[in-house]
């Protein structure tokens, strides 16, 4: 995926000797503002700076009008939030913000855009203020380009019924607020992309919300779509029904769990249903991953991950299976 090659170039950029230091996408010899002047003193930022204008650039003439329109939007939001590193901060404290604001950068698009083939996912946005209940709503939600226009069409009209992001994340809560609230009430979603291919889509959507009165959610949900058969992917379709692969799994997370020790008594928090639940999978390039207490739940509330290997899969795959490695 282009999210490890990128990465792989920031690595790369922070590794280089002295004598061959990066230099970032400006020239530095017109550097003017206290960032410019930060980046360019510091070879790893430099590094960072080109790697992210070349990422965008590509994007920028990758994607369709309106995803373009979209990654201008956010860049510059981005910018904006970038430039405040440098405010009542000491030097120190301006270069971990900036590292850390071009690691985010970096990271957000190479996991909210994706190729393959002639389909690519592009990022789009919904962001609305609600003056009478004092709501801020921030979404961002992937949408299907490319050809064959029949297998976007699909996606993007299955996106748009699952997500409903032009009724909103208040609404769809069902919500009830005071008639005059005396505080903010804040809903996000976001997404990242785990893997696409020709034969599957596997998104990871991740929710949260706070009220005025004290009241904070959270959730995580996964949409998996089979580029086959054109709908989203279900258990049924990957595993044999020959097979008690729900128990398989779930001693195999519960074990993980415990060797990890993090969570005292997983099987306590942890039901086997809920390894049969479309919503709690994953499937990455190199590994599946399941997870455990995801639904909506208060900040507090337990919830895990645990990678599988494929390899720990096979037995139980059906052969037409679409999630293992060729």
């Amino acid at each position: 995926m282009l999210r490890w090659a990128h990465a792989a170039i920031a690595m790369i950029a922070v590794a280089m000797p002295a004598l061959a230091q990066p230099s970032p996408s400006f020239d530095c010899r017109k550097a003017a503002g206290a960032v410019d002047r930060a980046i360019c003193g510091d070879a790893a930022l430099a590094g960072q700076d080109r790697a992210l204008a070349e990422r965008y650039r590509q994007l920028a003439e990758a994607v369709s009008p309106d995803g373009r329109s979209v990654l201008q939007t956010k860049q510059r939001e981005w910018l904006r939030s970038r430039d405040a590193c440098t405010k009542d901060k000491s030097r120190d404290e301006t270069l971990r913000c900036l590292t850390d604001a071009y690691t985010t950068r970096i990271d957000e698009l190479n996991t909210q855009y994706s190729t393959s083939g002639s389909l690519a996912i592009e990022q789009r946005v919904a962001a609305r203020r609600i003056p009478r209940w004092r709501v801020d709503e921030a979404q961002s939600y992937p949408w299907l380009t490319g050809t064959p226009q029949e297998r976007v069409r699909a996606f993007n009209r299955y996106i748009a019924q699952r997500l409903q992001p032009a009724k909103g994340l208040f609404a769809a809560s069902g919500m009830r607020l005071d008639p005059k609230p005396d505080g903010d009430t804040t809903f996000s979603r976001f997404y990242t992309i785990h893997r696409l291919d020709d034969r599957l889509i596997s998104l990871e959507f991740q929710q949260y919300h706070e009220s005025y009165f004290g009241h904070a959610w959270r959730a995580e949900f996964a949409i998996n779509w089979d580029l086959r058969r054109d709908r989203p992917l279900r258990m049924q379709d990957i595993f044999r029904a020959d097979q008690d692969w729900q128990k398989v799994i779930y001693d195999y997370a519960i074990r993980q769990l415990n060797e990890a020790g993090e969570i005292s008594k997983p099987e306590s928090w942890f039901s086997q249903e809920a390894v049969d639940d479309d919503d709690a999978w994953l499937f990455g390039d190199e590994e599946a991953t399941l997870m455990l207490g995801h639904g909506e739940r208060s900040l507090a509330g337990a919830s895990a991950e645990v990678s599988i290997p494929y390899d720990v899969l096979r037995p139980l795959l059906r052969a037409d299976a679409p999630i293992a490695p060729r």
